[in-house]
């Protein structure tokens, strides 16, 4: 299980990031290109191995939905997962399952569900 910060937008879960990749409970999300084993890694899912991590980890300024609402939610890899040599808890997959909603965030706070 792995951990990362998504808006909420609209009642849909978005990524932060692009803006467009949308994740769904209960659903997979699979990188837009590349083949098993050979997805470019600018088109992989990142998160994190705890929920800590995932809640202060810091988003590029040219995000998309900086300034969102968020929310945490688990993740479950299904597909090859890459670890980031610099940083063993930053995940990189290529394919995804949305667990479950985790926490969101008001104000700065978390909340848990």
């Amino acid at each position: 299980m792995s951990y990362q910060v998504v808006a909420a937008i609209d009642g849909k879960l978005v990524s932060i990031f692009d803006g467009e990749t949308e994740y769904r409970l209960g659903c997979k999300v699979l990188a837009r290109r590349g083949t098993p084993g050979k997805v470019p890694m600018d088109c992989c899912f990142f998160s994190w191995a705890t929920e800590r991590e995932a809640k202060v980890a810091v988003f590029p300024a040219s995000s998309k939905l900086l300034h969102a609402p968020r929310v945490l939610i688990a993740l479950r890899a299904t597909a090859c997962t890459y670890v980031d040599k610099k940083n063993p808890h930053k995940l990189a997959h290529e394919e995804v399952y949305v667990e479950r909603i985790v926490a969101f965030r008001t104000a700065n706070v978390w909340h848990t569900c």
